[in-house]
């Protein structure tokens, strides 16, 4: 049994059947693609649950043509919520011996190294790795619709990420905090590492492992879409305040969501225009990320324990998207305004539709193997990792 913990893995992926065939497809070709380079003997499981599994109907898994794939897929029916489908795989490899798995989504796009370089350089329990949204450029060559209003908050929900900023907001960042989406983790610590909770995996799994058990590998990563409407990025938010409360860890999780200061993000503004002078533009964008992320603490704080919150300003403001802001203060009245519209009840639901997720219009993962090494979007997506 331990030698064949040693030389093969599991490739787990908690899948939402809600998401569809076209997003299932796109996720097992860009593993199967990942691990063709692989120097263990690797299969995929996949964990679903969704409206179609407690319906009774035809299984998406009948619907995959498994001799397109090299990799052996296995389909198995779990409980819902993903973490529940994430225990359900730990458990899997727990009872075949299996001393390490990958855990991932399936609405990203690795890098095509990503599975070899986590294997051989991850040297913890629990390894991660680098990640970013795709630029607007990418999944505008992509072929996705977007609106100028949902191009601005893409632009501001990862404005520390953008190549101008990233490096000047590095050391906001935990350097040991693992994202979810993509995990070489050891199987035991696996099935126990989301605590007693079942909502959200990444913030309770980040407070449960210790620091020195976790590991971000600095030289490969993953894209994955961006929010593009400010409920949704409140639902998402909240839903880490309802894990933290459900633990009565609520005012823990909510100090650590208010640990950057404004003060520290116009100094931080002030040295990237010092080295960058037209990168007014992005500045602008960093100081309403932060002016964003405060509001919806405090918004997010107030709908964990049941109240409704009180906006700080009276009326919803037209909102201007392309005058950059100069300071926090204009920042924070901008912000405040726009979160003057938000439908309350929306964003206390599961979903804008009630299927359970978020952002559900498209999320095809984007198949950057069309993107050769050296074009002009590949030095893009690669400037936006911090991926030499």
């Amino acid at each position: 049994m331990k030698e064949k913990a040693q030389n093969c893995t599991i490739v787990g992926v908690p899948f939402y059947d809600g998401e569809g065939l076209p997003v299932l497809e796109a996720c097992l070709a860009d593993i199967d693609r990942g691990l063709n380079n692989l120097a263990v003997d690797a299969r995929v499981v996949v964990g679903i649950n969704g409206p179609m599994v407690c319906k009774g109907s035809e299984p998406l898994s009948k619907q995959i043509n498994n001799s397109k794939y090299n990799a052996d897929i296995k389909f198995v029916k779990t409980l819902p919520g993903q973490v529940a489908s994430l225990n359900h795989i730990a458990r899997i490899a727990v009872e075949e011996g299996v001393g390490k798995i990958f855990l991932t989504d399936a609405d990203i796009s690795r890098m095509p190294d990503v599975f070899t370089r986590m294997w051989s350089e991850g040297e913890r329990p629990l390894v991660g790795v680098k990640y970013s949204a795709y630029p607007v450029e990418v999944m505008l060559d992509a072929g996705c619709s977007l609106t100028e209003e949902q191009i601005a908050l893409i632009n501001i929900f990862e404005a520390d990420k953008h190549p101008l900023v990233r490096k000047a907001t590095e050391g906001l960042r935990p350097s040991t905090r693992v994202k979810g989406s993509l995990m070489l983790v050891d199987s035991n610590l696996a099935s126990r590492m989301h605590g007693f909770q079942k909502t959200t995996p990444d913030s309770r799994m980040n407070f449960y492992v210790d620091e020195g058990s976790r590991q971000v590998l600095s030289s490969t990563g993953f894209f994955h879409y961006p929010r593009a409407s400010l409920e949704d990025h409140m639902r998402a938010r909240l839903r880490h305040y309802n894990a933290a409360a459900s633990e009565n860890r609520q005012e823990m999780h909510h100090r650590k969501e208010l640990s950057v200061t404004p003060d520290q993000i116009e100094k931080i503004a002030r040295d990237i225009l010092l080295m960058y002078p037209s990168a007014i533009e992005q500045v602008s964008n960093l100081l309403l990320r932060t002016a964003l992320r405060i509001e919806v603490a405090k918004a997010c704080n107030e709908l964990a324990r049941g109240k409704k919150p009180i906006p700080e300003v009276g009326k919803p403001g037209v909102i201007d998207w392309e005058t950059p802001v100069l300071n926090y203060r204009e920042a924070e009245f901008r912000i405040r305004s726009f979160m003057a519209r938000v439908d309350w009840s929306s964003v206390q639901s599961p979903s804008s539709d009630g299927n359970g997720t978020t952002q559900n219009n498209t999320r095809v993962p984007i198949d950057l193997s069309r993107y050769e090494e050296g074009s002009a979007y590949n030095k893009l997506l690669r400037s936006y990792l911090g991926v030499e």
